[in-house]
């Protein structure tokens, strides 16, 4: 962020992981903002509010992963609308990487603003004739923890039953940890990915194994399509 009130922005968790649930929201639904691996986002008290200013793609060595989006907002700010500004300012740099999806930006914006932590994001699904089984995660604000969920569809019945919630120490160590749904003799399983960054995540986590009758019946949460990864 650059502009004379550049120290309203020190926290934001909660903006934080609205920009986490919105990207990943989105890619649920298809939507890419292209190669790069980062969008940062500028807020800057000397453009005009609601500006939106979209840097150029790079192509060098040191900035092809990045792309950066600058945002004009009020120099008068206050430090307690922190959240609701950066929220504000990340759903229209999104708009401006991808205009021709500029609805579906803000559908997603609107259904994690409203549903926070409540949103569940589905890394794996497996189905069979009988059952659907799926890993899905929650993204928490800082500094609570996110968790990691196994569940089971019974498709004659509908009855969902999901696994109690796994604490992950990081949001994304989900993707880590979501390897392989596995369908034991008595229960379900998650098998961590290959690699040791998801090792050494699945190391600390513990086994992910439980029978079905440890299964807790509820309502299946709002959850997002399902999550593609390169």
């Amino acid at each position: 962020m650059s502009g004379p009130h550049n120290t309203y922005l020190e926290g934001c968790d909660e903006a934080k992981a609205f920009a986490r649930r919105l990207t990943w929201w989105l890619n649920g639904e298809g939507v890419s903002v292209g190669s790069n691996y980062v969008v940062d986002v500028h807020l800057d008290t000397a453009l005009a509010p609601n500006t939106v200013q979209v840097g150029p793609v790079g192509r060098g060595a040191d900035d092809w992963q990045t792309r950066e989006v600058t945002v004009g907002v009020e120099p008068d700010s206050s430090p307690a609308d922190a959240d609701r500004i950066a929220i504000a300012a990340i759903t229209l740099g999104v708009r401006a990487l991808v205009p021709d999806h500029a609805p579906r930006v803000d559908e997603a914006a609107h259904i994690v603003g409203e549903s926070g932590e409540r949103c569940r994001f589905l890394h794996r699904a497996k189905e069979t004739t009988k059952e659907i089984v799926e890993v899905t995660s929650t993204i928490a604000a800082r500094p609570h923890p996110s968790h990691v969920f196994i569940a089971v569809t019974d498709k004659a019945t509908g009855l969902y039953r999901e696994s109690p919630p796994i604490a992950v120490t990081v949001w994304d160590d989900a993707v880590y940890l979501a390897g392989k749904i596995r369908r034991t003799r008595t229960g379900v399983a998650i098998d961590a990915r290959n690699g040791y960054p998801a090792q050494l995540v699945a190391a600390a986590t513990g086994p992910l194994e439980w029978t079905i009758d440890e299964l807790v019946p509820t309502e299946r949460p709002l959850t997002s399509s399902l999550l593609v990864w390169r």
